[in-house]
Parts: C-alpha cells; sequence; structure tokens
C-alpha cells in the first residue's frame, strides 16, 4: 500500500478501535509524519485488533445461545417433574 492509502484505511480503523481516545488523537496527529513502515505496522496492528474483536462477538453470540437453550431445556425439565404441559 502507499503512504496515503495507509493513511486513510487506519482513520477508518481507528473509529472502531477500543484504544484510547488519547491515542486514537496521537496517532492522528502524527500519521502525516510517520514512516511507511511504523504505519504498516499500525495498519497490522488494528487489523488484528478488529478481527479479534469480530471474533469475541461471535462468541458471545454463541454464549448467549447456549444460555438460552440452557435455560429452556432446564424449564422443560421442572415442567416435566411438576406434571405440567409444555409451553410452546
Amino acid at each position: 500500500m502507499d503512504k496515503k492509502l495507509l493513511q486513510e484505511e487506519i482513520k477508518k480503523l481507528l473509529k472502531d478501535s477500543t484504544i484510547s481516545i488519547h491515542d486514537k488523537t496521537m496517532v492522528k496527529i502524527l500519521l502525516p509524519v510517520m514512516d511507511e513502515q511504523t504505519m504498516q505496522n499500525i495498519y497490522d496492528s488494528l487489523t488484528a485488533e478488529k478481527t479479534k474483536m469480530s471474533q469475541l462477538g461471535e462468541k458471545k453470540k454463541r454464549i448467549i445461545l447456549k444460555y438460552q437453550m440452557l435455560s429452556e431445556n432446564a424449564e422443560r425439565a421442572k415442567n416435566a417433574s411438576q406434571g405440567k404441559k409444555p409451553q410452546a
């Protein structure tokens, strides 16, 4: 990537990043004077962070669904042991 494209991509990734506002501001301020290798390192780090955050989001969804299934199964078992009809 050329320097201009790297700057634009870094700015896009900074919007969703979980780093502190201070760090985001410092990167934005220093971006025009950074060398290309430093910008590439920042880009790689922010890309890795975005990937990990999306994976955590997917894991959270799976855990929520698993918990819902477990609680529904427990409720059904409780109702069955008390002789109640299952709810739809």
